[in-house]
């Protein structure tokens, strides 16, 4: 063994807080990067449209996609920064018609401000 082939002995405890503090840290470095705002999704049960602000965790409802994008711009949310389902999610999936309208209306509001 060459001097410069060290091995680094860690006990199980010690390698289970490593990694840890890795997946802590790339989460935070992936939250920090990451464009999304607010998540949108379809509750069948109510016909709701429901979206969460990321950034403070409040939910707003609305049925109609533009009452909710205009919703979502009051709370800070921007037009290409909204995650939402795809059908492979099943029912929580917002309609096609829905993803257009309520991105359409935020980026209106975005050309307005």
């Amino acid at each position: 063994m060459h001097e410069d082939d060290r091995a680094i002995l860690l006990t199980p405890d010690e390698l289970a807080r490593m990694k840890d503090d890795m997946t802590t840290r790339g989460l935070i470095a992936n939250l920090e990067q990451s464009p999304v705002q607010a998540r949108v999704v379809y509750d069948p049960v109510r016909d709701l449209l429901v979206a969460t602000v990321l950034a403070t965790g409040a939910m707003l409802e609305a049925r109609d996609p533009q009452d909710l994008a205009e919703l979502l711009f009051a709370a800070g949310v921007r037009h290409g920064h909204v995650s939402m389902p795809d059908w492979r999610e099943g029912d929580i999936a917002p309609t096609g018609g829905d993803k257009i309208a309520l991105n359409h209306r935020l980026s209106q509001l975005g050309q307005i401000e």
